[in-house]
């Protein structure tokens, strides 16, 4: 097989641990790559395919041919279905990031004796769907970018599909489910991508994606004063052969894999950080926790070189760290909402070292792992309802009551049909318990546990604020969060608590996340009966732009009023307690001392 010239076809193992594949192209062996000087890695220029496709079809296979001669290592992932899973968000982009990490082993495995691939610098195309892909990947994992060309790509689902036909509702139960959204709001996470070059390209006449989103975004980029550049191209439409190669693609794609220069870091930029685990560092800074769920993270900063201090001012920011990168020089200390002390930097340690605020609301430094407990929310556990999507194996669906058996068997086949994810369906409340008797495959994924009535058992997190107790779904609201009792030196069992409570009715459901150990998840479908259960399920994360939120109540009413017949919906925050942003309507309030 001559490697040299041939597209490659691999395969590796996604998260999920099942099987996908992506199209993988090595770099020319030519002097003008620099092949003879050393052989230097070089970047990986990673192409996003448009909704509907596969990455084997000629179509997308083809799309970079004219761009073969460009120094760098051509990669087009699948994102493991022909709509890339979730519209190459938590599923696409975990298949985007197993295939770059699946390079170095196909690298090994032929004895490849060209450049290696420099998995950390990615230049990012897309065409469509993957267009607005890359606009995901450049605000979520700036770092690892060093140009990015989003072609005929739309902003985001919100700006591309109308949800004007949705079912009214009271604005705040809008505004949770907007909420739940707005990780994939990309047009107000731009300031993330401030210091990548980017090039945008779109035909004035596109019926697909109106031209209207890539004006859009050249406009708001514009605004952060980053190194955006915009070609529209007259009269053209949507897709012709040749779009991802047109002239001024290629000249873009050539200077970037060819410069020995990373993105430039302004001395003052803005980061904002969705309530999400599917967030990498960006210029350096890595948040682990926020505040409030309720609203994104802000951090702005300002870098004096003289002295190699970062003055950051925060908002809505509980932990961060810095996370060491080529592209991003340590600093020698950070300042950090104008404290009077700065913070010494030690290089060495700072991975290791978390910034968070302390119960009094001030800044402390901690190397302290220990947090990382099924009483706080942390990595894969970040985000909406779709977390679950986030499963570092295969899905477990359990089944605590007897007859909903079938309910099982259509969310493993919706998993099967959306994701091509595999299941394993158990008559059993396992998730609750040590899973014995299988395979690691299944131990370490996500759960999907379905319960009517009081057959649901308890978390694992005995202050997790849903529960079900002698016919009432309880929902309840510590007035201070476990971490605060904790320091104070209150028992948390007994502080006060804000109680409101469902009793057990037709058509009643619920959906709400739960925390397991190792950032793992259950997804807990619940009915009072089993009309409830079965409505709660549809609503299991199979679709893009549906804003599950992180626990919903359903009324029966649901059927006709769509989300206008919700109970309650919102957020878990940092300690999984109910957010102050969520939504509780009709139901039976009260405190009590717990």
């Amino acid at each position: 097989m001559d490697t040299e010239k041939e597209t490659q076809k691999i395969t590796f193992l996604h998260s999920a641990r099942i099987v996908s594949y992506a199209i993988l192209r090595p770099p020319p062996l030519t002097s003008i790559c620099g092949v003879h000087e050393g052989r230097k890695p070089m970047p990986v220029m990673i192409a996003l395919h448009g909704a509907g496709l596969q990455a084997d079809a000629p179509q997308v296979r083809e799309m970079l041919d004219a761009a073969n001669y460009v120094c760098s290592w051509k990669l087009l992932p699948t994102g493991v279905t022909p709509w890339s899973g979730d519209d190459w968000h938590i599923w696409g982009a975990s298949d985007v990031q197993a295939a770059i990490a699946a390079i170095p082993e196909w690298i090994r495995n032929v004895n490849w004796k060209g450049p290696h691939a420099a998995v950390d610098d990615w230049i990012l195309t897309g065409h469509s769907n993957g267009g607005q892909g890359v606009w995901f990947f450049s605000t979520h994992y700036p770092d690892n970018i060093i140009a990015a060309a989003p072609v005929s790509g739309y902003s985001s689902i919100e700006n591309y599909v109308s949800y004007n036909m949705w079912q009214d509702s009271d604005p705040i139960v809008s505004s949770v489910l907007q909420r739940s959204r707005s990780s994939y709001k990309h047009e107000l996470l731009l300031e993330n991508a401030a210091g990548i070059p980017i090039f945008q390209q779109h035909g004035s006449s596109d019926d697909n994606v109106p031209v209207y989103h890539s004006r859009l975004m050249h406009e708001l980029l514009g605004r952060t004063q980053g190194p955006s550049q915009y070609n529209e191209l007259p009269g053209k439409g949507h897709w012709f052969e040749g779009i991802m190669t047109t002239s001024s693609l290629l000249d873009f794609y050539e200077e970037r894999a060819i410069s020995q220069y990373r993105p430039k870091i302004p001395l003052s930029f803005i980061i904002s950080i969705p309530s999400s685990g599917a967030m990498g560092s960006v210029y350096g800074i890595y948040v682990d926790q926020l505040q409030s769920p309720d609203m994104n993270g802000k951090i702005e900063v300002t870098r004096d070189l003289g002295n190699g201090v970062w003055y950051l001012q925060t908002q809505n920011i509980h932990r961060f760290r810095l996370s060491v990168s080529t592209r991003v020089e340590v600093p020698v200390a950070l300042v950090l909402d104008r404290m009077e002390h700065p913070f010494i930097v030690d290089p060495g340690l700072c991975e290791k070292t978390w910034y968070l605020k302390d119960p009094l609301n001030q800044w402390i430094t901690s190397n302290d792992t220990e947090w990382k407990n099924i009483y706080q929310r942390h990595g894969r556990q970040m985000g909406a309802m779709d977390a679950i999507l986030r499963s570092n194996g295969t899905f477990t669906i359990s089944t605590c009551s007897a007859g909903a058996e079938h309910i099982a068997l259509q969310i493993s086949r919706n998993l099967l049909q959306y994701f091509a994810a595999d299941s394993l369906i158990i008559e059993r409340c396992s998730s609750t318990a040590p899973f014995l008797g299988q395979t690691s495959k299944s131990r370490h994924g996500n759960f999907i546990v379905l319960a009517v009535g009081d057959d649901l058992p308890p978390s694992r997190n005995p202050a997790f604020p849903i529960r079900v107790c002698r016919g009432t779904l309880v929902l309840s609201n510590a007035c201070n969060s476990p971490h605060f009792t904790y320091e104070a030196g209150i028992d948390h069992e007994k502080a006060q608590k804000y109680v409101s409570e469902y009793t057990y009715q037709k058509g009643l459901g619920a959906l709400f996340l739960r925390p397991l150990e190792n950032e793992r998840l259950e997804l807990i479908v619940w009915g009072a009966d089993i009309h409830g259960l079965e409505q709660a399920a549809r609503l299991v994360p199979t679709l893009t732009g549906v804003g599950q939120p992180d626990f919903i109540v359903l009324s029966d009413s649901c059927r006709w009023k769509g989300h206008g017949g919700l109970f309650a919906a919102g957020h878990f925050n940092k300690f999984w307690q109910i957010s102050p942003g969520s939504y509780r309507g009709p139901g039976t309030y009260g405190t009590c001392l717990l």
